[in-house]
């Protein structure tokens, strides 16, 4: 008969327990929270796969991770990351699903494991501490930068360059190539990353050119430097698309969307041209309509200068939206005034949401009817881990207090060896030359 085992904090006062219990108790709870954890990785990766996050109009997965389990901006890339690579290593998944691996483990592999050393890496793992495979990670990578930055043999910078492409089968996309050095492209790669907030890369790209263009390098002044001159008529601003007598484009010839047109005007100020009936140009006026300052101010300052659709805390690049468009009659008032991030300011005027204050919070209904309510006050409950044990025990998963404790005797960890020995083994061409060439401890001596 098997035996369900009941937490000890629930039977006795812990300062009386036993050490060896508490010890024991602890070894196997942390086995049935690794093998937990793997299966929830599981069905994160899944989850991700069928982009289930959308529909609760979160721009990446990680948002909808941090949202709605509680996780860290940080730690659900992470997350999501180890729950992909779990994919491509079934025996770190093995392992990892079985209790033998911790989740700090099991990060450390996936970032250097392949089909060559997956194995070993998980014989290594089951022996070594996490502390040591952190090293061994952090080690290898070091190595392969060191290899690449070695072995170059063409000046990078006479490679760099950036291309524009507009296809003529599909007039309303174009596409950009950018070639620089890897540290460049890891720059940038990292800049688009928290300005798209991960999945959303296209997103980052353009918040980039959005926020250089709102502060600009210190070199350059005038009000010129953020403005984009729009051609479009009265009636694209006020939603009636079946009367448009212009189609609206940006000037220069590229088209644009009534929605986007729609949005730029949200939380901009306006300049109106006036052309005569040949089309020549007569009058113009000067910016006008632009929120005041200090209500704007006093509107980031309420909503604590953050994105308020729901689910979303993002900080960066918030953008003043109008509940009721100001060219249907909006006022620029606080109470039609609310602050939206750039990625969900789009999803409310071009991905066909919309947004609504009511006296619970605010509310978000999707273009399939899906509301989205978050209540002021509201907390995230999170529950224990008292049923792990049982759930893994119904699915087969046994679990004891050694299962998941390293088999190291607390031998020193030879960095050096286990770095070099590891990346020869994934690099197999590459060990009789560079032995010749540099002797055994090239790669990690030099």
């Amino acid at each position: 008969m098997d035996v369900m085992h009941v937490p000890i904090v629930a039977e006795i006062a812990l300062d009386n327990v036993p050490l060896e219990r508490i010890e024991a108790e602890l070894t196997e709870l942390a086995g049935h929270l690794a093998a937990a954890e793997c299966r929830w990785l599981q069905l994160v990766a899944a989850y991700d796969r069928r982009e289930g996050w959308k529909s609760w109009g979160c721009r990446s997965c990680a948002q909808w991770l941090s949202w709605r389990c509680g996780l860290g901006r940080r730690a659900a890339y992470e997350k999501l990351r180890v729950a992909h690579a779990l994919d491509e290593f079934p025996l770190v998944r093995e392992a990892f699903a079985a209790g033998r691996l911790s989740y700090s483990k099991a990060r450390a592999l996936t970032r250097v494991a392949s089909e060559r050393t997956e194995a070993e890496l998980v014989q290594v793992a089951e022996h070594a501490t996490a502390a040591h495979l952190e090293s061994i990670a952090g080690g290898y990578v070091g190595v392969e930068r060191r290899v690449a930055a070695r072995d170059g043999t063409v000046d990078p910078a006479k490679r760099r360059r950036v291309s524009f492409d507009v296809r003529d089968d599909d007039p309303d996309f174009a596409s950009m190539t950018v070639t620089a050095t890897h540290e460049e492209l890891d720059l940038v790669a990292r800049a688009i990353g928290a300005a798209g907030d991960g999945r959303s890369m296209v997103d980052g790209v353009v918040l980039m050119a959005e926020s250089f263009l709102a502060h600009g390098h210190e070199s350059r002044s005038g009000s010129d430097r953020t403005m984009m001159l729009v051609h479009t008529d009265e009636a694209t601003l006020v939603g009636d698309d079946e009367h448009l007598s212009l189609d609206p484009n940006i000037d220069g010839g590229a088209r644009l969307l009534p929605e986007t047109v729609r949005r730029l005007a949200c939380d901009a100020s306006f300049a109106w041209l006036l052309r005569g009936k040949d089309g020549e140009p007569v009058n113009v006026s000067s910016r006008h309509g632009s929120i005041p300052r200090a209500l704007r101010r006093m509107v980031r300052v309420r909503d604590e200068g953050r994105c308020r659709f729901p689910g979303c805390d993002e900080t960066r690049y918030t953008e003043v939206h109008h509940l009721v468009h100001r060219c249907a009659g909006g006022p620029n008032t606080a109470a039609n005034l609310l602050t939206l991030c750039w990625f969900h300011h789009r999803l409310v005027h071009e991905g066909g949401w919309s947004l609504a204050f009511t006296a619970e919070g605010y509310v978000a209904t999707a273009p399939a009817g899906r509301c989205i309510a978050v209540a002021s006050g509201t907390k995230a409950v999170q529950s224990g881990a008292a049923g792990v044990a049982v759930l893994n025990r119904a699915a087969g998963v046994v679990i004891e207090p050694s299962t998941i404790v390293p088999q190291w005797g607390g031998e020193s960890l030879d960095l050096g060896w286990a770095v070099t020995n590891l990346w020869y083994t994934n690099h197999p061409d590459r060990l009789v030359a560079d032995t010749v060439r540099c002797g055994d401890a090239a790669l990690w001596g030099n």
